[in-house]
């Protein structure tokens, strides 16, 4: 590294051309100088270890753009004398940071020992670790310090001698330093080190709580006062697990009732506490309940009025302990995301009433009855676990649209209909699911008393809900489909019907399918087989689709020569036995 000197005793090492970042100082000097190099040089010296406790001066020259040092390099510094526009003189190292306004910064308050005064005047804002290891807390002209970067007090081990309120919490400027119960309104923050856990506050602005990390919060909020904005308020009830936030009887919008809180007039219902738990009862009167309103809490049940008629999205998000709700009367929708995450909710047989049902609103293991009434399903409504085999849709005929995977992850589909017709996007509503086990299935769909198998990839989904929005359902327009379908989906699908099905008519449609274009599947396997054959899965599909008669004997006929190139022997057997026997058997018997 190329070294720069501008006094005696005195050598900066560069890191570039304008950047400076290791210094040796004599013991003889007691006066740094940091210089300008170039236009805009930086000290960047937060890498040096060694410490310089002979400076007692530091001196700023024009043309100097950063300065970054710890306390305990220069520890002793009593004087900042600074030609700079950039610094201000003092006894600190203070000035403009690097935004376009004229914020003033405390960069530096050295390491001043109990007593020594710190001048603050002009600063607004406190840099990280500018008060490392200092002992002072006799802190001057700090009125106009309303704000810090984190990590600014670590290590401050002066701030049982800063300034005491009247309950014993301390202050430097506007900032709250410790813990105080009750919170006076010129304080505009609140140091972030500052523990609150398992206390009370009272405070007249919530923002105030935005510093307190969430292991540090207070277990009981008392709000004073109307000068609060209730998005704050909201923002704190659903970041912190309060036991209690109460809002005091000089409010004239807001009350809280039980950890609840409610517009003054009890219209609406607006958060619940996290922290609540057991039985909720709203109150007769209410006719809202805000969006995430009880979203993460605690309770395990409600009991709603018939006089709520409005309530928002994901209004019980993530109650994994909740287990009974009683709905009201005049809801007549469920709301986007309402019961998602409600693991404990049996959701088996929905509300009465209700028309609407949105999208998302829960993941369910099991059965779910559609009540009758319920006209509209929004797209992927219900997300079923998709290794449960027994997951089953009971759809009433007062269902008119249903949304794309509305049912995803659904085995059993049972629908009574009008007349035959399926409510609009039936099709797309079961289709388009994928199965993370790799296991490909098919989807039972009982219309009217009539059972079939439909594909879940949804890969004729469009087609088929065109066709059945105006003609009545019927199983055979399910089975010419199966030949329009992808060749290895094909073949996955109508194997698993085939060996599915207890309906003679939907075996023979699938075996069929998979003779129509039998060489294309044989080929894909047995390229999957060969090239991977780590993974057996693909030859014993190929073993299996011999065995029981599905290839045509041109399909087999094709697999011989590529075998016989191979010298696959074990493969080779499998398609001569299924050869041989093609002509006297013509597959096996389907019954």
């Amino acid at each position: 590294m190329n070294n720069v000197s501008f006094q005696d005793g005195v050598v900066f090492y560069e890191c570039s051309a304008n950047e400076l970042i290791d210094v040796e100082i004599e013991d003889y000097v007691d006066e740094l100088v940091f210089g300008e190099k170039i236009p805009c040089t930086v000290y960047n010296l937060l890498n040096v270890s060694k410490s310089f406790p002979q400076i007692r001066t530091i001196v700023i020259e024009e043309g100097v753009d950063k300065i970054q040092i710890w306390n305990r390099t220069f520890p002793n510094v009593k004087k900042v004398i600074s030609y700079n526009k950039k610094f201000l003189s003092g006894n600190v190292l203070k000035g403009l940071g690097n935004s376009t306004g004229n914020e003033i910064i405390l960069f530096n308050s050295f390491v001043k020992n109990e007593c020594e005064a710190i001048d603050l005047s002009e600063v607004s804002c406190i840099e990280s670790h500018a008060f490392e290891d200092c002992k002072s807390g006799n802190i001057i002209n700090d009125d106009d310090v309303v704000n810090f970067c984190y990590d600014a007090f670590k290590d401050f081990h002066g701030i049982a001698n800063l300034p005491r309120l009247e309950g014993g919490g301390h202050v430097l400027g506007h900032i709250l330093m410790d813990y105080q119960y009750d919170i006076p309104d010129y304080i505009k923050t609140i140091n972030n080190t500052a523990d609150f856990s398992g206390k009370a506050i009272r405070i007249s602005d919530a923002s105030l709580l935005y510093n307190i990390k969430t292991a540090c919060a207070p277990s009981r909020i008392e709000l004073r006062g109307d000068k609060f904005n209730i998005i704050e308020v909201i923002n704190v009830m659903r970041n912190f697990r309060l036991e209690a936030l109460e809002i005091l009887d000089d409010n004239p919008y807001l009350k809280t009732i039980d950890g609840i809180l409610y517009t003054k007039d009890m219209r609406m219902l607006i958060k619940c506490s996290k922290n609540k738990i057991g039985r909720v009862e709203i109150p007769d009167g209410v006719e809202e309940i805000r969006e995430d309103a009880f979203a993460y809490s605690n309770i395990s049940e409600v009991i709603m009025p018939d006089s709520v008629k409005y309530i928002g999205e994901r209004v019980f998000y993530g109650c994994c302990k909740l287990a009974h709700i009683r709905y009201s009367k005049n809801l007549t929708y469920i709301p986007k995301e309402a019961f998602s995450g409600c693991n404990a909710l049996d959701l088996s047989h929905l509300f009465d009433n209700v028309k609407n049902i949105g999208s998302r609103i829960a993941m369910i293991s099991g059965l779910i009855n559609i009540p009758d009434g319920v006209e509209n399903i929004a797209e992927e409504a219900f997300c079923f676990n998709n290794k449960d085999e027994d997951s089953k849709v009971i759809i009433p005929s007062s269902v008119k649209t249903v949304g794309l995977r509305s049912f995803y992850g659904a085995k059993n589909i049972t629908i009574t209909t009008k007349n035959g017709i399926l409510p609009k996007g039936f099709f797309k509503a079961i289709g388009y699911q994928v199965y993370s086990n790799n296991s490909y299935s098919a989807i039972s769909v009982t219309v009217d008393g009539k059972t079939c198998m439909i594909p879940p990839d949804g890969e004729n989904a469009k087609t088929l809900d065109v066709y059945f929005e105006f003609y009545p359902f019927d199983p055979e327009i399910i089975y010419q489909h199966y030949a329009d379908m992808e060749t290895t989906t094909r073949g996955d699908f109508m194997a698993f019907v085939y060996f599915n099905s207890k309906n003679i008519r939907e075996r023979e449609a699938a075996k069929k399918g998979l003779r129509q274009k039998s060489k294309e599947y044989i080929n894909i396997l047995y390229f999957y087989s060969k090239h991977h054959p780590e993974d057996g899965e693909n030859k014993e599909k190929l073993i299996k689709f011999l065995s029981y008669g599905f290839a045509s004997e041109e399909a087999i006929k094709n697999l011989i020569c590529m075998i016989e190139e191979d010298k696959d022997t074990t493969l080779m057997a499998y398609a001569i036995d299924a050869l041989k026997y093609y002509d006297l058997n013509d597959g096996f018997d389907l019954n």
